[in-house]
């Protein structure tokens, strides 16, 4: 017997003619009036009759079986729109007996569709493709349910016939009906745009932070003749330097980029974080477009660059220590005060800046802090890598909430005009000013001091009069 194929299968049921046919061999095979011969052939053709319909049922009932088990609504339509069958999840979909679909027009389970539907359907399929449309069908009670339909064509019963899978649409609509609602509600700027960068949405909070109103179309509002877009340090960026055009060429996410966006006619700037993802079509290996959410971050960009005036100021600098990594990040007024290029990015960098001494005292005591969770607080001195010297009090404490004080913060304050000036009063408390020789009190004290010294109490002091030194004394003054 020839095998049937799949499409085969979806034949209909072996007819009553069949088995009218296979009852009249049985009775001819036992009719004891027709020859012996002929009743043998007569018997082997109704084996041959009933096993051929066996393995009919058999390919039928695991047809039905696969049929059935598909979990979305599959229909075989005939070439003018008739649906021929319809699967068991078809049936639960539609909520209609299977009776009630067979038999009807497609536009029974489609009512929206075109007076001529079918025509595109058989162009598609006729050029061997498989024909997708996104439509409404409708159920037995009369609500309606969105659906992705594939259709591709097939032989039934020896006859053009296609096959139609439906995909119910009505969770993802509803997911992207709460996702377009949270983009909406975020206070986060969203901004999608196509390959050519130009923007196909803008949320709320986005249209808000760059100032365009509703009734604005926001590529118009955006052109970049009054727009001047400029990096963290006031540079000028060109396009192909934009977060979003960097994520659509590398097919990567670019993150927390801070971007100064200036209007030209309103002659106002504001900053902005910005992170742009890709994102790749189904099967791509190219971005088709990319979504940019973006905060504003003027304020903060402000306050950032008036604290890091008044650390330049005040001359006063910070550093924080990761002591599991050995990681140290200094501010730039840190880095200015230290005087090294490039700046230390561990601890032993930083106390390769000192005097030997002072590095060993500000050592110690970075151990105290770390084994006992103690503070820092110590003035040490320095030199620069162009030779000169400074002085910088040092304080630093543990990370609250750092039980294992495995990160220290604190400050540098550059204190050399201070010591500098210290150094000075000192001097002229104890020397005369016309001479620069020890005063009265600085010798008193010298003397005392070395005498305490047991190492230095053996000396001598020589007594010098000078003839008419009177005269100076009276002129100058003691």
């Amino acid at each position: 017997m020839k095998r049937r194929t799949p499409a085969q299968d979806t034949a209909p049921p072996p007819s009553a003619d069949a088995k009218t046919t296979l009852a009249a061999l049985h009775e001819a095979a036992h009719d004891h009036a027709t020859p012996a011969g002929t009743r043998e052939l007569l018997l082997q053709a109704h084996h041959a009759l009933s096993r051929s319909l066996a393995e009919c049922e058999a390919e039928r009932a695991r047809y039905r079986t696969l049929f059935d088990a598909v979990p979305d609504p599959v229909s075989v339509i005939a070439w003018d729109g008739t649906v021929l069958d319809l699967n068991k999840a078809g049936m639960d979909a539609y909520r209609r007996p299977r009776e009630e679909i067979v038999g009807q027009p497609i536009e029974t389970l489609n009512p929206d569709l075109p007076q001529d539907h079918m025509v595109p359907v058989w162009e598609t399929l006729n050029r061997g493709d498989t024909y997708v449309v996104e439509v409404t069908n409708m159920r037995g009670d009369g609500t309606r349910f969105p659906v992705e339909v594939h259709t591709a064509g097939l032989t039934f019963d020896g006859q053009k016939a296609m096959v139609a899978v439906a995909r119910d649409l009505s969770s993802r609509h509803t997911a992207e009906l709460r996702y377009r609602e949270l983009m909406e509600a975020m206070d986060r700027g969203i901004v999608v745009q196509d390959a050519d960068l130009r923007i196909t949405y803008a949320n709320v909070a986005a249209m808000k932070i760059l100032g365009v109103g509703e009734d604005d179309l926001v590529n118009d509002a955006m052109r970049g003749d009054q727009w001047l877009v400029v990096d963290e340090n006031g540079r000028e960026l060109p396009s192909e330097r934009y977060p979003s055009a960097r994520a659509l060429q590398s097919g990567r996410i670019i993150e927390s980029t801070v971007l100064g966006l200036y209007h030209r006619t309103r002659q106002q700037l504001m900053w902005l974080s910005v992170t742009s993802v890709p994102q790749f079509p189904a099967g791509g290996d190219k971005p088709q477009q990319v979504l940019s959410l973006f905060s504003d971050v003027t304020t903060l960009k402000r306050d950032s660059t008036l604290f890091d005036r008044a650390q330049s100021m005040a001359h006063i600098g910070g550093w924080e220590w990761d002591v599991t990594a050995d990681r140290l990040y200094l501010t730039e007024e840190a880095q200015r005060i230290l005087g090294h290029r490039p700046a230390p990015a561990t601890i032993e960098g930083m106390l390769a800046c000192l005097r030997n001494d002072d590095r060993d005292r500000l050592r110690a005591s970075l151990g105290q802090a770390i084994s006992f969770g103690r503070n820092l607080d110590l003035e040490v001195q320095g030199h620069r890598a162009d030779g000169r010297s400074f002085w910088v009090r040092v304080i630093g404490e543990a990370e609250a909430g750092d039980r294992l004080n495995s990160r220290l913060t604190g400050t540098l304050q550059d204190i050399t005009e201070r010591k500098h000036d210290e150094e000075t009063l000192r001097v002229q408390a104890r020397s005369d000013p016309l001479t620069g020789l020890l005063n009265r009190d600085a010798v008193l004290a010298e003397l005392e001091s070395r005498l305490d010294d047991p190492l230095r109490s053996q000396l001598a002091v020589l007594y010098v009069d000078l003839d008419r030194f009177k005269v100076v004394n009276d002129v100058l003054g003691h």
